[in-house]
């Protein structure tokens, strides 16, 4: 299973590289075992078992366990909203800034294949107050960045004026899916995995679809193609992930 790839290959770079500290080591193993099982049923127990520490670790670095799902969150997500914002503020092109978006989405969704169910149980189950911290610090600055890429877009002629809220939906749900639909993949497409190769396939095809629908371009000409790094708007050399 691609989620067993992903996770071995944690635990393999943990092996060769540093030795990460207990309250990472949680948050590790916690993120591989939902990957592994593709579900958030996961026990207190098994998170420590599989980090090697002490389960009395994870009240004193989180509280309980859903301060610990928060932690993860964070980590998955606090980083890749950095960069969004920087990548907004560049000096790339839109429609460059939105195909990096796409990709790192769907990267995103490929490490972490719990991340939207465990946002949204997180979401149902915590109270109206930590629901809009989450908002506010993990979701709507991915909707404003996205809104601020097509204002950018429409203002070049490059892209046609889209509503950001709907844009927003369709960008999340067209990259998520291929993860968390997974039982379709097995059942409908015969496929058992998500494997890298897959992954690049994904990336290409979303932002080529994604990209291609909300670009100006003449009524009798071929909408422009968007695969691989995309000529219209080098990044220079630089590398983002959001």
């Amino acid at each position: 299973m691609a989620g067993k790839a992903v996770a071995r290959s944690g635990r393999a770079g943990r092996a060769a590289g540093r030795k990460i500290n207990a309250r990472d080591a949680l948050l590790q193993a916690a993120g591989e075992l939902m990957n592994e099982r593709d579900t958030l049923e996961i026990s207190l127990g098994e998170i420590s078992s599989r980090a090697k520490v002490n389960s009395a670790l994870v009240k004193y670095y989180f509280g309980n366990k859903k301060g610990l799902m928060l932690a993860l969150l964070e980590r998955d997500v606090g980083k890749s909203m950095a960069q969004l914002s920087h990548l907004v503020e560049s000096d790339v092109g839109p429609i460059e800034k939105l195909r990096i978006h796409i990709a790192g989405l769907i990267n995103l969704y490929y490490r972490s294949r719990y991340l939207n169910k465990l946002l949204f149980m997180l979401l149902r189950d915590t109270t109206p107050d930590e629901a809009l911290l989450i908002s506010d610090r993990l979701l709507k600055p991915a909707a404003d960045a996205q809104g601020r890429i097509l204002e950018e877009g429409v203002a070049l002629g490059l892209f046609r004026e889209v509503d950001p809220m709907l844009f927003y939906f369709s960008i999340i749900g067209s990259c998520d899916q291929l993860f968390t639909a997974s039982f379709a993949l097995k059942t409908v497409f015969g496929q058992n995995e998500v494997d890298d190769a897959m992954r690049r396939r994904f990336v290409e095809h979303t932002t080529a679809l994604l990209i291609a629908g909300i670009t100006r371009h003449a009524p009798n000409e071929p909408a422009p193609r968007f695969v691989g790094r995309g000529a219209m708007s080098p990044t220079g050399g630089r590398r983002f992930n959001v």
